[in-house]
């Protein structure tokens, strides 16, 4: 007898059928993302066995038993990913560079700042006043590296957070109490490189995002870009394809 696929088996069909390209792949089995994790261990030492990360048109977990001890929650983390893919691919080249401000502009400054050194190096372009150029240069990407506030990563994470939400609104009718709380440490933590400072303002948005929640529930009206915090398409394709797919046909997880 053939088992029933589990939530993150129907997960899997469901985002291939937006995006054809889509692949999960292994943090695990992945050199890339071994490399990434040297690369953040100074302030994520959970990067490679807690976290799934979305590389466009793929999702990484951390493996594939990650994925098989719990099917359940790897779905809950697969729907938050698909807003980051439909964001990825609806704002393009503005997602991605959003997501990875400000800290993506040290790497401008720092590749700038070697081709006016070597510059400076082959042609003597600079001679002894180089690092007159160099140095502020080198100071502006120092600054870029630093934790400051990441504003356009913030409201990307708050509509994927918004989606784990979501889910457990659907599922349960409700959502626990706390939830806002654990979120938010992730938003103002160290793990997300401290993207925001304001936990009232994270807060805030998370509650605002429940509250449209409830009214979509209670009056039948749509979730909207206000509440969703921009294309509210994700939120009404997997919500459509939960409650049919999932609540009206379960499957066996845990």
């Amino acid at each position: 007898m053939t088992a029933k696929p589990s939530e993150f088996d129907k997960g899997v069909q469901f985002v291939r059928a937006h995006f054809p390209d889509f692949e999960v792949r292994y943090k695990n089995e992945s050199w890339s993302s071994k490399v990434l994790a040297v690369l953040v261990w100074i302030f994520n030492r959970r990067y490679l066995t807690d976290f799934t990360t979305t590389r466009y048109p793929r999702v990484y977990f951390p493996s594939r038993q990650y994925i098989a001890d719990a099917p359940r929650r790897a779905f809950k983390i697969l729907m938050h990913e698909f807003v980051h893919l439909w964001d990825r691919r609806t704002r393009g080249l503005r997602h991605l560079l959003g997501y990875g401000f400000p800290q993506i502009m040290a790497v401008a400054f720092l590749l700038i700042m070697a081709g006016a050194l070597v510059a400076g190096a082959l042609l003597d372009a600079f001679g002894p006043y180089r690092w007159v150029v160099a140095g502020p240069m080198l100071a502006v990407a120092l600054v870029c590296l630093a934790p400051l506030p990441a504003p356009f990563r913030t409201r990307a994470e708050m509509r994927g957070y918004s989606m784990s939400m979501a889910l457990n609104f659907w599922r349960y009718g409700s959502i626990v109490s706390g939830t806002r709380k654990w979120i938010a440490d992730y938003f103002v933590g160290w793990e997300y490189y401290r993207m925001s400072r304001d936990r009232q303002d994270v807060m805030a948005r998370l509650a605002r995002f429940e509250f449209g929640l409830k009214e979509w529930r209670d009056h039948e009206w749509p979730l909207t870009a206000s509440y969703a915090e921009g294309d509210p398409s994700p939120f009404h394709l997997v919500r459509d394809f939960f409650l049919e797919k999932i609540m009206d046909n379960p499957a066996t997880d845990e």
